[in-house]
């Protein structure tokens, strides 16, 4: 009796047991593996987490396409200077390189090849009236400084045996030979002081070098000018030379001994023009010999015979 009543009572709790663990909300899902791990392998669960997570960087990194290190097809870093240092000189020889027949292109215009141009000829020209202008005309100056001192000193020279109205006479000879004497004196340096060669190259700078026509302008320019100066002391010289030579040869017969060696020395002098060459006649010919010099060719023909034909050749040799 006791044991039926005993069971009854189990029944019921057990049945109070269930009801009340069903009327509890629900709790949420939670990992509670890492309890039943013993304690060793729970403090090193983050070291391991973070060793997958490396481990998966890297197997994503080598999924990823491999790009290859550029590599100069030309070699090392040396090689490639040594080779950039080559083209280099190379592209600067064919820059400075001429042609052989470069030259050919001026050879129309000696005006250009000649060295020193006449505008170079014309500045040191320049320099030398500024410095020496004395010099210049000085071929002039001297042979008149003579005739009019023979005409000025003439009357202490006379001979004994004039008569009277030679002494008239003289006297007029000698004042044509001062007069002669002091137009050559003064001409020669007022030209010199002139500078014809300085006005020459002022008119010059005018045109700039823009281009191979304005400078070949420039040049011819150049050689008027210096034409001109030759072209003037050819056209005076013997005016000058032959007039002094006449007035003092014309005073020998009316001198004594010591009058008539000086009117000798007068006369002789006055042919200076002629003895030494004038300095613009000799720039204007040294320049025009250094143009000649250019077409110095000596031509050769020469027949040359082939497989098929006979082949004639002219040589040509320019002597710069």
């Amino acid at each position: 009796m006791n044991r039926n009543k005993n069971c009854r009572w189990l029944v019921v709790l057990i049945f109070f047991a269930v009801r009340i663990s069903q009327a509890q909300e629900p709790v949420e899902n939670v990992d509670t593996s890492f309890l039943d791990a013993p304690a060793a392998s729970v403090a090193q669960t983050p070291a391991s987490k973070a060793t997958e997570a490396v481990k998966v960087e890297q197997k994503s990194a080598s999924d990823l396409p491999q790009v290859k290190k550029f590599q100069d097809p030309r070699g090392s870093n040396e090689q490639v200077q040594k080779m950039d240092q080559v083209l280099k000189q190379e592209a600067q020889r064919k820059e400075n390189k001429t042609s052989d027949f470069d030259f050919l292109k001026n050879l129309n215009y000696p005006e250009l090849q000649v060295v020193p141009r006449a505008s170079e000829r014309l500045v040191l020209e320049v320099k030398e009236e500024s410095d020496n202008w004395w010099r210049v005309n000085w071929t002039y100056i001297a042979p008149g400084l003579l005739t009019m001192g023979l005409g000025s000193v003439g009357k202490g020279y006379l001979s004994t045996d004039l008569i009277e109205g030679q002494s008239k006479d003289y006297a007029q000879l000698a004042q044509a030979g001062q007069l002669i004497g002091g137009i050559w004196v003064i001409s020669g340096i007022w030209v010199s002081l002139m500078s014809p060669y300085r006005s020459a190259v002022q008119k010059i700078n005018v045109t700039k070098k823009t281009d191979q026509r304005s400078e070949l302008l420039r040049e011819r320019l150049a050689e008027e000018a210096l034409e001109k100066q030759a072209s003037m002391v050819r056209s005076t010289r013997a005016i000058a030379v032959w007039s002094m030579v006449g007035i003092n040869a014309a005073q020998y017969y009316y001198l004594n001994k010591d009058g008539r060696l000086f009117t000798t020395v007068a006369t002789l002098v006055s042919f200076f023009p002629y003895f030494f060459e004038h300095r613009y006649i000799e720039t204007y010919e040294r320049h025009q010999d250094y143009k000649r010099r250019i077409y110095t060719p000596i031509t050769s023909y020469i027949v040359v015979p082939t497989q098929k034909e006979t082949v004639s050749l002219l040589s040509l040799n320019w002597s710069f």
